[in-house]
């Protein structure tokens, strides 16, 4: 009978034992890596979806603001209708509503778009990451058309300041320094001037027909629900 080698088993064994612990480790950092890739992927969703919250938070604050754009447009509106309808003689005219219509054509507004959320969004490159890219396209056009509708509401309200001080002029500063002065001195004077008669008739000039922002705060409700959807899928 043929004797056998300690060592060859040994080492056979050895071998054997290396493969198999190989193996294990092999696959434990598989696992490690597929279960740290599993955990990014939903960090990075996570990610995404709070940041579309945000996006979704600041075009709300946007849209109202919009909102207000377009009250304070169609009451100037309808201010400078009335104010022109009576300006033959302001004393003839219903006091209430003179008195209702007196100062709005007056006011001097601004509106700022707020943008953080998107700038953020886009600093951190989550708007790159947004899987649906009609939708980040859609996003990135609706602060545009904000800022579109924005950019013409100030615009118009320097134009209106600008004419204000032409018809601001030393009569109607000291009627209007004075205690207890009416709506109805105010127009009069006003109307008296070539220059105020412009200020009066450029407000629904500038207005009718020419902005829709209704068609704007509809477009940002419209992807409003689309970042609702997208974050509900994913």
């Amino acid at each position: 009978m043929k004797k056998e080698n300690s060592n060859s088993k040994k080492f056979k064994w050895d071998w054997s034992s290396f493969l198999t612990n190989l193996t294990a480790v092999i696959l434990g950092i598989a696992i490690t890596f597929m279960v740290q890739k599993a955990i990014d992927v939903r960090a990075e969703k996570k990610a995404v979806n709070e940041s579309l919250n945000l996006i979704k938070k600041e075009l709300a604050v946007n849209c109202e603001e919009l909102k207000n754009c377009d009250e304070k447009i169609k009451l100037e509106q309808a201010a400078a209708d009335f104010l022109i309808s009576h300006e033959r003689d302001y004393y003839a005219a219903p006091v209430d509503s003179l008195y209702y219509y007196c100062n709005v054509p007056l006011s001097i507004g601004k509106m700022k778009p707020t943008t953080d959320a998107l700038e953020l969004s886009k600093n951190s490159v989550l708007l790159q990451k947004i899987k649906d890219q009609e939708l980040a396209l859609n996003i990135i056009q609706i602060y545009g058309i904000i800022d579109e509708d924005i950019v013409f509401f100030n615009d118009y309200n320097q134009q209106k300041n600008d004419l204000w001080q032409q018809v601001n002029n030393d009569e109607l500063k000291a009627l209007m320094s004075k205690e207890g002065f009416t709506a109805q001195e105010l127009w009069t004077t006003m109307v008296s001037t070539p220059e105020g008669k412009v200020f009066l008739h450029e407000i629904p000039r500038k207005f009718y027909g020419c902005r829709d922002f209704n068609e704007s705060m509809q477009l940002v409700e419209m992807v409003m629900s689309q970042i609702d959807e997208y974050i509900a899928e994913n």
